[in-house]
């Protein structure tokens, strides 16, 4: 059994063996790591990497007294890289969308240039409606 490393203890330094008092322990079902017996003063780590769908890791531990600590668990993931995304143009690209936007906006302005623009008459009242706006 190995050391785990990081908080749990089990090695230190050049190789040199410390007070053992974690483990791991690699399961192949929950309810083992829920029902697993832990020595006084232990720390162990109960791995279950055989479901891929539902992976955990249980961190059970007791005092040096024998008074056990809340287990803990944690879901194991793959962790995946993503693909990185390139959100950049090269020059050639800018400057041909660049080109385009430049003709369709002298499009625009040709046609705008075309159109007669008339006053707006303002309405000031129908001779359907009466007082108050309402339909007689």
């Amino acid at each position: 059994m190995a050391g785990f490393p990081g908080n749990f203890g089990g090695y230190q330094g050049a190789g040199q063996q410390v007070n053992q008092s974690s483990m791991v322990v690699f399961i192949n079902d929950d309810n083992i790591a829920v029902n697993y017996p832990v020595a006084p003063g232990m720390t162990v780590a109960l791995i279950n990497p055989y479901d891929p769908d539902n992976g955990k890791m249980y961190i059970k531990s007791t005092a040096v007294n024998g008074m056990p600590n809340p287990t803990r668990v944690f879901e194991l993931r793959e962790v995946l890289q993503q693909k990185q995304v390139n959100d950049s143009v090269s020059r050639q690209e800018f400057e041909a969308f660049s080109q385009s936007l430049g003709q369709q906006i002298q499009g625009l302005q040709k046609a705008l240039a075309g159109l007669q623009v008339q006053p707006v008459q303002q309405v000031t009242s129908t001779p359907h409606m009466g007082k108050g706006g309402k339909n007689k």
